[in-house]
């Protein structure tokens, strides 16, 4: 979510901190199941998009320099920058986590519970956010490396496929389970590692687009990105109308329109006019805050509705978690700000 040289630069381009302020609170809409209905396919750009420019602002760093031993040391950066991430909010957490996934322990025995529960720290959900800053680190590392033995061209293929493989398990599990090695495959990935849609096997495809776009590999102008993103926005509405008939469901996570789709959006606001802001860090910072705290303060919200009203409103209980998780990071900043140099400001750097 975060990238350090990105937020030091007090004059930062905001267009992506807007769009990330934006993508957050489709994030928590999708989990609190807000949106009208014909809005879905669209606002499912969330993630997505938040891979794309973990990408590329990784990759524009990265490719800043041509020395490998360089290159190695951005990379531990960036891995350690993230797992300080996961770790701050894992531990600020822990208590809402151990209630969450208690029922990992119960019927299965003390070992199975433990086991299931490394799982989850390691591939899939401890907090709701925690798979996608999981999935950041293992596809980058992955990219990184496959980079010195594959050209650009064969990455981009084999991301590509892995989302296709992606999208089948999310959105259409009928052809899955016309195939008993593919159901295997598919039930073993989900029993050992995770489920597909929400894995490091989706992360992959959206970090090499950004990539693409931090090396300028996708050529266009806004235009072109305009009109890329209007055609697969219908297409990716379609699909989507095809993918509920045949399920009989609304949420599925990856869909193969989705692709285009996001390139579109992604490459229509790298080319818009840039937008200076006083404010674009505190929009940076508050988007993570909001991604990352978002699952917890619903849970909690969206229970207590229950108990005292005997009902969710769920438009009522949106606000509400958006007004907490940003006074969350009000909370973060100020007391960084009070205790400047202390212990309490360099540990709750890490928040972001």
């Amino acid at each position: 979510m975060t990238e350090n040289n990105y937020i030091k630069n007090k004059t930062a381009d905001a267009r992506f901190d807007i769009l990330k302020i934006i993508l957050s609170l489709f994030v928590v809409s999708i989990h609190m199941q807000l949106f009208p209905r014909v809005l879905y396919p669209w606002i499912r750009i969330g993630v997505p998009l938040f891979f794309i420019m973990s990408g590329y602002f990784f990759f524009l760093k990265l490719n800043g320099t041509t020395n490998y031993s360089q290159q190695k040391v951005f990379l531990k950066n960036f891995i350690i920058r993230n797992l300080l991430l996961y770790t701050f909010w894992f531990i600020c957490l822990l208590p809402i986590i151990l209630y969450i996934r208690g029922e990992l322990f119960f019927g299965h025995g003390v070992i199975s519970g433990i086991l299931a529960f490394i799982k989850c720290i390691l591939f899939n959900s401890s907090f709701t956010a925690s798979w996608y800053i999981i999935a950041t680190i293992y596809g980058t590392l992955i990219i990184f490396f496959l980079l010195r033995k594959l050209p650009n061209t064969i990455l981009i293929a084999i991301s590509t496929l892995l989302y296709i493989v992606a999208s089948i398990a999310s959105s259409y599990p009928q052809l899955i389970a016309k195939s008993e090695i593919a159901s295997t495959i598919h039930l073993g990935i989900t029993n050992y590692i995770s489920p597909i849609p929400n894995s490091f096997i989706v992360s992959v495809a959206w970090i090499i687009i950004g990539k693409c776009f931090a090396e300028k590999t996708f050529k266009g102008n806004k235009f072109t990105y305009l009109a890329i993103t209007l055609v697969s926005g219908v297409l990716l509405y379609l699909e989507w109308l095809f993918v509920k008939n045949i399920n009989g469901t609304f949420l599925n996570d990856c869909y193969i329109m989705l692709l285009p789709f996001c390139i579109g959006v992604f490459g229509f606001v790298s080319n818009c006019t840039p937008i200076k802001c006083k404010y674009s860090i505190n929009l940076r910072k508050c988007s993570t805050i909001i991604f990352v705290t978002h699952g917890a303060v619903a849970r909690i919200i969206v229970s207590l509705f229950k108990i005292l009203f005997h009902n969710t409103y769920i438009p009522i209980a949106y606000i509400v978690v958006v007004s907490i998780c940003i006074g969350i990071y009000l909370l973060i900043e100020f007391l960084i700000n009070r205790y400047k140099n202390s212990w309490v400001s360099k540990f709750l750097l890490y928040a972001f």
